[in-house]
């Protein structure tokens, strides 16, 4: 960048109305040169998010006269100038803190946007109106457009007269595993521990799944892989709206790979925790074609992984005034007019059984769901009768939930009472439905209930609002979607063709026919002789 020691703070609006532009010709611009140095970084592995940390020694970038930190592009593109002082400041601003930048000290220049500005407030006449302090008073006004600006920064390390910084590990007012795990359980997100090696989003469906905890070398490593993940699910229609709809191996998908991985580099931090990008080198090429393709896509992706970091981070109501207040934070209309499957889900959906006599089994209908609430009742409103033996029949060490407003879908078996549903939907994790709030949205399933052959029944729960509705799972077709969508992610990662693709496809389509035969037939089978009746299978005890 330039070598500028001048480094005033940013005029105000009225002073510069129009963007800074490259003061030399024939020099490539601010966002092209930035963008440069991004992919020359990323070629050799030292971009700031492909580094992994120890959770202990992590600091992003910070002003060192406000203590804030830099954001978005910011952030990073000072992160890469590899100063391990986190310190920065304008010139004006180092002169004002008694520091002194040494000769020949090269600046780098940040860029960041202003929505609103501060002009004079006036009276009908359009006098100033003076305050009790004889001063004009001044009245923070929005601005038609946006308009960007730049300074020049000088890092800590540049510069004479500064007090050393304290090399003690960061002092975090809370545990950074207690934090992560806070945040997560307050996001309402639905989390499935029901994969063996791969952890995903899926749109369609709107939850998380992934590995046992116990799968992972550190507690630190889960929640990073977690937080990746809640940086996927901010892309819902009902959260901050982005276009999920690219397949492995497009452009599309590698853009939003990009943003979910600089939120889990900037959520880290904040946090405390560690951050390791291993699981995600297979994307760097991608990435690397996206920035050459158009050098303000790195601006985008920053820009978008501070939107779902804060969104993340705040978990409380501030997040939805500073999204309604703050055009920054407006999502953006999504192109999909229905909710697809998308970028981090497997097919779940593969072509209809072309025999007439098999009746495949309807899914719920796909709606755009809204954002999922608080808990519909409190655990202790539920009877102890009912915790003690949902705690008898799947464990002592199981934990209790119960479900949340548009939540689900909750996945598992069931264990029917006559007035709850315990359902199992992950190793230690049992939901309990109140019936009051469910409807068996199935006749297969009322047939059952009628019959009181309820349990064991595999089925998925979905909310909308506070009421919810039951269909069948179908387990079977389930463990198959997954087997061969993990399948068919290693064939695109290993090149194989579009044909052999569609190959997988069709033997997909007719096993999961063939399963719906087999099922068929033992029901047909007990049709023709009345006599063969069910036996009422006890519910399963794990104690």
């Amino acid at each position: 960048m330039d070598d500028n020691r001048s480094g005033e703070n940013p005029p105000s609006a009225a002073e510069n109305p129009s963007p800074p532009k490259s003061g030399k010709p024939g020099k490539p611009d601010y966002r092209t040169e930035l963008t440069n140095k991004i992919i020359e970084h990323l070629e050799k592995g030292t971009a700031p998010w492909q580094k992994p940390w120890d959770g202990r020694a992590s600091q992003l970038p910070i002003n060192a006269v406000t203590g804030k930190p830099y954001n978005g592009c910011n952030s990073i593109w000072l992160t890469m100038q590899g100063y391990n002082d986190p310190r920065w400041a304008t010139y004006k601003q180092a002169t004002e803190l008694g520091w002194q930048v040494r000769k020949g000290q090269h600046s780098s220049m940040i860029e960041y946007w202003k929505t609103h500005d501060e002009q004079i407030k006036t009276d009908d006449k359009g006098k100033a109106v003076l305050g009790e302090d004889g001063k004009p008073q001044k009245v923070r006004v929005k601005l038609d457009w946006p308009r960007v600006y730049r300074a020049l920064v000088f890092n800590a390390a540049q510069m004479d007269n500064v007090p050393p910084l304290e090399t003690t590990e960061p002092k975090y007012e809370w545990n950074p595993i207690e934090k992560a795990e806070e945040i997560i359980h307050k996001s309402g997100a639905v989390i499935y521990h029901d994969e063996l090696d791969q952890a995903y989003y899926a749109p369609y469906s709107d939850d998380i799944h992934l590995p046992d905890r116990t799968q992972f070398k550190s507690e630190s490593l889960y929640y990073g892989t977690l937080l990746h993940e809640l940086g996927h699910w901010t892309g819902h229609p009902s959260r901050l709206d982005r276009d999920l709809s690219g397949s492995f191996g497009t452009e599309s998908y590698a853009k939003e790979e990009l943003r979910a991985e600089l939120a889990s580099y900037f959520m880290s931090a904040q946090i405390g925790i560690a951050h390791d990008p291993g699981r995600h080198a297979s994307y760097v090429q991608s990435w690397i074609q996206a920035l050459k393709n158009d050098p303000n896509e790195i601006f985008r992706a920053s820009r978008d992984a501070e939107r779902m970091t804060q969104y993340v981070m705040e978990v409380d109501l501030t997040r939805e005034r500073t999204m309604k207040e703050d055009p920054a934070f407006k999502p953006k209309p999504n192109p999909q007019t229905v909710l697809e499957e998308g970028v981090f889900a497997m097919e779940k959906n593969p072509p209809a059984s072309t025999n007439p006599e098999v009746t495949p089994l309807q899914p719920p209908p796909v709606t755009k769901p809204a954002r999922t609430g608080e808990p519909i009742y409190d655990l202790a409103s539920v009877p102890e009768g009912v915790k003690l033996l949902a705690k008898e029949q799947f464990g002592q060490r199981v934990d209790l939930y119960t479900p949340r407003e548009n939540g689900g879908p909750y996945k598992g078996e069931i264990v029917n009472t006559p007035t709850h549903l315990l359902q199992e939907v992950g190793p230690r994790a049992v939901v309990i439905h109140d019936k009051a709030h469910v409807q068996l949205a199935s006749k297969t399933l009322a047939l059952r209930d009628q019959e009181h052959r309820l349990n064991n029944t595999d089925v998925q729960i979905h909310y909308n609002g506070k009421e919810g509705k039951a269909y069948p799972l179908d387990r079977q077709k389930d463990t198959l979607d997954r087997a061969m969508g993990s399948l068919k992610k290693s064939a695109n990662e290993l090149g194989y063709s579009k044909d052999f693709m569609a190959q997988l496809d069709t033997a997909q389509a007719k096993t999961i026919e063939r399963l719906r035969a087999l099922r068929q037939a033992p029901a047909t089978l007990k049709a023709a002789t009345p006599e063969a009746q069910e036996t009422v299978k006890p519910a399963r005890s794990r104690k």
